[in-house]
């Protein structure tokens, strides 16, 4: 409760609202930059790390329109185009016509992203699991259920 005051939240006084939506944004901002610090010493920004597992994930072979990666990433197809350039160059990725409409260009993995991919998950894992691990494994099922429950009604 001390780190929601030294934010200015008062805390404990049936503030219940802000106490959770701030204290949510504070874990996101704490874990956040963890794992950026984590990316950044292998190169890659958490938005360009995102890309390459959305585009490994779900693009598989046939690889993934920038428009359905953009939606996925929930960002404009215009900063998804200015990503994808720097990524390219950084040979990551590349982007290929689609034979049935050149307009559309596919994303894929190149082997040398690939081979990144490789080498940053298993730490980007256990970056994840130290964070969680701070937690008992019934928190870790009450907060699971608790945020999957407050997207579902936020998203639906």
């Amino acid at each position: 409760m001390d780190y929601l005051k030294s934010f200015g939240i008062t805390t404990g006084e049936g503030n219940h609202q802000e106490e959770a939506f701030y204290g949510l944004i504070l874990v996101y901002n704490v874990l956040f930059n963890r794992i950026a610090g984590h990316l950044q010493s292998w190169g890659l920004t958490p938005a360009q790390f995102n890309i390459l597992i959305i585009v490994d994930k779900h693009g598989k072979e046939q690889g993934i329109s920038q428009v359905d990666l953009s939606k996925k990433l929930i960002v404009t197809p215009s900063n998804t185009a200015r990503l994808l350039e720097k990524m390219e160059e950084e040979k990551l990725i590349i982007r290929v016509a689609m034979d049935q409409d050149k307009r559309v260009k596919l994303v894929h993995v190149t082997p040398t992203g690939s081979a990144l991919l490789e080498k940053v998950w298993p730490a980007y894992q256990k970056k994840i699991q130290e964070s969680v691990s701070l937690l008992s494994e019934a928190d870790q099922k009450k907060a699971a259920s608790l945020l999957i429950g407050w997207l579902d009604r936020l998203a639906g």
